[in-house]
């Protein structure tokens, strides 16, 4: 008898993840991801302010965490592009220009339900940017 693959509807919840908000967005976009019921860490929270993106990049992807910024460099410094590909971390940049944090905190919740989707659907390592208003649809793997 042939067994049946199991359906995405029947398969079991996966959990939600945790969010490792970088202290490029500021506290203020950390409380209001918090405010909306999910599970966050700000950088500044077990990391010095200025630590290297490569230190906490390597943390978030050992940690499974997902990295939220708007730090664009993390995919052009070489240096910090290979610490976030060793580590396998998922990460969402904020682009789109100078925002201030209510209009980054709407950027991000009109943008959880698909950063929600691709983490169900993708491995680490990736960078997808956030628009503001929401996912933008790029996405780079190496």
């Amino acid at each position: 008898m042939k067994s049946r693959k199991r359906s995405a509807a029947n398969s079991p919840p996966q959990p939600r993840p945790t969010y490792f908000v970088d202290v490029s967005l500021g506290r203020k976009v950390a409380e209001h991801i918090n405010r909306l019921g999910h599970s966050v860490i700000f950088q500044t929270d077990i990391f010095p302010g200025e630590t290297k993106d490569e230190v906490w990049l390597r943390k978030v992807g050992e940690e499974g965490w997902v990295a939220l910024t708007k730090d664009s460099n993390i995919r052009r410094e070489p240096n910090v592009r290979e610490a976030y590909l060793r580590a396998g971390a998922r990460v969402f940049t904020l682009v789109g220009g100078s925002m201030d944090s209510s209009k980054m905190c709407a950027a991000f919740e009109a943008a959880f339900p698909g950063m929600e989707r691709l983490l169900q659907r993708k491995q680490g390592p990736f960078i997808a940017n956030v628009g503001k208003s929401g996912l933008t649809g790029t996405l780079y793997r190496w």
